[in-house]
């Protein structure tokens, strides 16, 4: 029996997939799923993606809920240092889930390469991990599976938790039943077959790993499993004489082996090991929700306009938490906004040249200045062209060919976002060009021998830089190079 769809899934077809993202190299192959990379076309990120056989899936009843839960656990969750979902698709064969691609690799291969870490070290990262929890907890949901191998590292070295097949939802003052996790990550009450409040789990598993991260090795160490669980049932921590105390009376409160009277959450970050960087306890916890605030954000809104997205799509699927494309757009913008923001300041600061202004007729008798011709945008390779000239006007701006039918053009100018658009809108009609203004930023034009799009984008930086497309949809490119020419070389900015 296949699970229905409709009732936790959003349905797309594969066709959608293929669009907007390109597969790359397998990440990791599970009993029924494969995590590979992949490219998302539109904002250029990568992503990782979750594969599952629909058929592997619908052969255990167990699997289906436990799919179910994880889906419904990652569609509530928006945190710094928790796995981001993007978007879901599902085919009749294949479930796939678009996910935060997290570079930086297992923080047990950290602890494999450097055997241990200082104290400092070790306490940004568990100031991380128990972020990430805290906010888990906030939101009534326990891991249950923490370890180092489900701890990923960014390029910047900040903690991303992911694998949340084993979490649960739950309720205040909730047990469990469940024996879940590795046993060397696991608590007393569990291996003893008790009931368990979930948090206290994940608070030791947590402690296992700064413990690990400090000291280069297990505080229950034993030569096979069966060992290492009869050392974690009766054996006392002990602890080198190169920790500090603060940090011996921290991992004594978190490793108590009864959960009562085990350290909450709240109790270890006022610890005093903790509060050494007080300012990264400053967490700030959020849901998948619609914030003017942030959709207001130029570089977020502009990328948006750029890919021919609508602010209404977007705010719709964050209310109806589609996790379609319009959703994985924005919420992929918004997790690299600083990236993007500083791929589009490269291109528009390190590529800006310098170009004569004046009219097409001086142009041409200056031996010296390069002209731009349609044979400058025919290569199918990717290419940048360059063209510099004198004038006293000084403007900078950059041709760049994305494909051969794109212009993409940064201009650095005083002018309001607003008075570019006047500009635009009038400059459109003087020469004869029938249009219609898509949205705030967008623009279709047409005459009888062309068609294409302009979309403006203002890029935030030291100064105010505009990122003008001319997109061509249909008709003569020597028209359209014409056009565009013509209609950018009499705008005032």
């Amino acid at each position: 029996m296949k699970i229905n769809p409709h009732f936790f899934f959003s349905m797309f077809s594969s066709k959608n997939l293929l669009q907007d993202y390109v597969f790359q190299k397998t990440l990791g192959i599970g009993s029924f799923a494969k995590v590979k990379l992949a490219t998302h076309i539109p904002t250029n990120c990568e992503v990782a993606i979750k594969i599952m056989k629909q058929d592997l899936i619908a052969q255990n009843k167990k699997n289906q809920e436990r799919l179910k839960r994880e889906i419904q656990i990652l569609k509530s969750l928006q945190h710094q240092h928790v796995i981001q979902l993007f978007e879901i698709i599902e085919t009749k064969k294949k479930i796939y889930l678009v996910m935060e691609y997290v570079k930086g690799g297992e923080l047990l291969e950290l602890i494999q390469k450097k055997g241990k870490i200082q104290e400092h070290e070790a306490r940004k990262i568990i100031i991380q991990v128990a972020s990430g929890l805290s906010y888990c907890h906030q939101m009534g949901i326990v891991h249950r599976d923490i370890k180092p191998e489900n701890l990923l590292l960014d390029g910047d070295g900040n903690v991303v938790i992911i694998d949340f097949g084993l979490s649960n939802f739950f309720q205040k003052d909730e047990l469990f039943k469940t024996a879940c996790g590795s046993p060397i990550y696991s608590p007393p009450e569990i291996l003893l077959g008790e009931e368990y409040p979930g948090e206290k789990v994940d608070i030791w598993s947590m402690g296992i790993v700064l413990y690990t991260l400090v000291c280069g090795k297990s505080p229950f160490a034993g030569e096979n499993i069966r060992a290492v669980c009869d050392n974690i049932l009766h054996q006392k921590v002990q602890f080198p004489s190169f920790i500090s105390r603060e940090l011996e009376d921290l991992l004594t409160q978190i490793l108590e082996k009864n959960p009562v009277l085990r350290a909450t959450m709240p109790e270890i970050l006022s610890h005093p090991w903790i509060q050494y960087e007080k300012e990264l306890c400053n967490f700030e916890f959020k849901q998948n929700n619609c914030n003017s605030q942030e959709m207001d954000d130029p570089v977020i809104s502009s990328q948006l306009s750029q890919m021919g997205v609508s602010l209404k799509s977007v705010k719709e699927s964050l209310h109806e938490q589609k996790f379609d494309s319009a959703m994985a757009k924005y919420l992929i913008v918004k997790k690299n906004k600083k990236k993007l923001q500083r791929r589009l300041k490269r291109k528009a600061c390190e590529n800006s040249t310098t170009i004569n202004t004046s009219s097409q007729q001086e142009k041409d008798k200056d031996p010296n200045n390069k002209k731009v011709t349609s044979e400058s945008f025919q290569d199918e390779e990717y290419k940048r062209n360059r063209i510099t000239t004198t004038n006293s006007k000084q403007r900078n701006y950059l041709f760049e060919c994305l494909i051969p039918k794109i212009i993409t053009i940064s201009k650095c100018s005083s002018k309001p976002f607003d008075e570019i658009i006047k500009e635009i809108r009038k400059k459109t009609e003087e020469i004869s060009l029938r249009y219609t203004q898509n949205s705030i930023s967008s623009f279709q034009c047409e005459n009888d021998l062309v068609k294409f799009d302009i979309q403006i984008s203002k890029i935030v930086c030291d100064n105010n830089f505009y990122l003008i497309q001319f997109i061509q949809k249909e008709g003569n490119f020597i028209e359209f190079e014409k056009i565009w020419k013509e209609l950018f070389f009499c705008l005032e900015i």
